[in-house]
């Protein structure tokens, strides 16, 4: 074997013993893995054979990326190829809650132009209904009386004081209470008209005016699918709900 190819054959050594350890600590300190690849060097002449379990995340991405570097360069001086395969184990399932929607309750504080939607501002609140679990909340907090059985409203609604603003689309679905208590499909843009005082559908709601943006509660449902605009989340859909 030649100098050259012997120095070669030493570094691939030193790079492997080096960056192999390191694969299980990178495996533990970013678990929620993207998917995983093995790397491996096929080189003649005596050069050195491994593998490296790569695990690749947006976190560990710099690290990763000079490891292969590193490797690359090896096999360069090595004469050999890289390969990659997809490796035995599957990739590793995301946590169940990553990409859900997240629905909140709350209540409109304001709804004002953001070209081509709205900017919405919304006041979050705590809505349950009258089960055990909304009645121990309003009694562990001292809303409610020890040993009281139910809500006056069937609900119970507690404002977290706490304000969120986001992009509303115009052609967002919304949802509001009908004059006859029933449920009465819109857009945004025609939320926002009806809140102003226009009204060209005579859509007939129970709340008019300003007052329909905050008589009663709305589920938001807010999604990332369209991404943020102007660096607020998007709102995907209202739904009013009627209490008395």
């Amino acid at each position: 074997m030649s100098t050259d190819r012997v120095a070669a054959a030493r570094s691939t050594l030193m790079v492997s013993r080096l960056l192999v350890p390191r694969m299980g600590e990178f495996s533990n300190e970013y678990p929620d893995l993207h998917h995983a690849s093995w790397l491996h060097t096929d080189a003649g002449g005596g050069c050195a054979r491994f593998g490296l379990s790569v695990a690749l995340d947006l976190m560990g991405a710099i690290k990763v990326v000079a490891a292969i570097a590193m490797v690359a360069l090896t096999m360069t001086a090595c004469g050999g190829k890289l390969s990659q395969k997809r490796g035995a184990a599957s990739a590793t399932a995301l946590p169940w809650w990553v990409g859900t929607p997240d629905v909140w309750f709350g209540y409109i504080t304001s709804l004002k132009p953001l070209s081509p939607g709205y900017k919405l501002r919304f006041d979050l609140h705590l809505r349950f209904g009258p089960d055990k679990t909304g009645l121990q909340a309003c009694i562990d907090n001292d809303y409610c009386r020890p040993g009281q059985t139910g809500f006056l409203d069937d609900t119970y609604d507690h404002d977290l004081k706490y304000v969120l603003t986001f992009y509303l689309p115009p052609s967002a679905p919304v949802q509001v209470v009908g004059k006859q208590s029933d449920s009465v499909s819109m857009t945004a843009h025609e939320l926002y008209d009806l809140a102003h005082g226009s009204n060209p559908r005579h859509i007939s709601t129970m709340a008019t005016g300003r007052d329909i943006l905050d008589a009663f509660g709305f589920y938001i449902e807010v999604g990332t699918a369209s991404g943020p605009h102007n660096g607020f989340e998007t709102v995907r859909r209202l739904s009013q709900v009627y209490h008395p």
